[in-house]
């Protein structure tokens, strides 16, 4: 894990990978398309939208940059699969995405890439709708993320990280090209943080804490706040400042 920051009562958020996690996860899934298919002749990479366009098209300049853009031209492509869905009648009307696929799929080894997998309906949808570009010899499946709860028998062949997380919790994968970084973060409740402090599931802990004042009192909380009101014997404060009125303290994992 990077680094857990709290900053709110009701919503927290977590990195769990950074750029250099992000790029290494995409590195290593390259290079383990490229030893399960035996090269690149017959592989075409597809990106679900949205998430997983950005993703397939990192996924193919990491391949190309590996084995050399004259090896084998490899084929890519983008799948909206929002028309496919079991569920399309209980979401949102959204504006059909940009499907191309610039080639028959017959015969092809497709690698379907995604950011994120939970349910598995995503991925279902897209095999349905795969079948109108014609038959591939085999699909399998990147992720970036494998969060747990499938719904479905779907299991990916790549995953960047398997990520194990609550229903009610968020994941989003940032990536430089759309969000301005790479990151991938968890977003939830109240008790994120603390699920993750009581399973050592971290390398450093921000703690940002914003003034509180009371009445006429104007006591700040921030001055009361003690280091052992910090849940865990495995932090190490390393750094503690105050910045635009807010105490920002960096505590470090020291189990790590």
């Amino acid at each position: 894990m990077k680094n857990l920051e709290g900053n709110s009562p009701s919503t927290q958020r977590v990195s769990v990978l950074g750029q250099a996690d992000v790029n290494r996860a995409i590195t290593r899934i390259a290079h383990e398309i490229i030893e399960r298919n035996r090269g690149l002749e017959g592989v075409v990479i597809i990106g679900l939208q949205r998430g997983g366009v950005w993703l397939a098209d990192r996924l193919v300049a990491a391949i190309n940059h590996i084995e050399g853009e004259s090896a084998h031209p490899l084929v890519t492509g983008y799948l909206d699969v929002s028309l496919f869905r079991d569920d399309i009648n209980l979401r949102p009307v959204t504006p059909v995405a940009v499907t191309e696929i610039p080639t028959d799929l017959t015969g092809s080894k497709v690698v379907l890439v995604d950011d994120v997998l939970f349910t598995g309906r995503t991925v279902r949808a897209a095999l349905d709708a795969l079948n109108q570009y014609g038959r591939p010899s085999s699909v399998q499946l990147a992720v970036m993320i494998d969060r747990g709860h499938r719904e479905l028998p779907i299991r990916p062949d790549y995953v960047g990280k398997n990520l194990p997380t609550s229903v009610d919790q968020s994941v989003m994968v940032h990536l430089s090209e759309l969000d301005g970084s790479d990151e991938v973060l968890i977003e939830g409740g109240a008790n994120l943080i603390t699920q993750f402090l009581k399973a050592n599931l971290f390398d450093e802990l921000i703690l940002v804490q914003a003034p509180i004042f009371l009445g006429n009192d104007s006591k700040n909380a921030i001055e009361n706040l003690e280091l052992n009101q910090i849940p865990s014997q495995n932090f190490q404060l390393v750094s503690e400042k105050i910045f635009d009125g807010n105490s920002v303290r960096i505590f470090s994992n020291v189990s790590a």
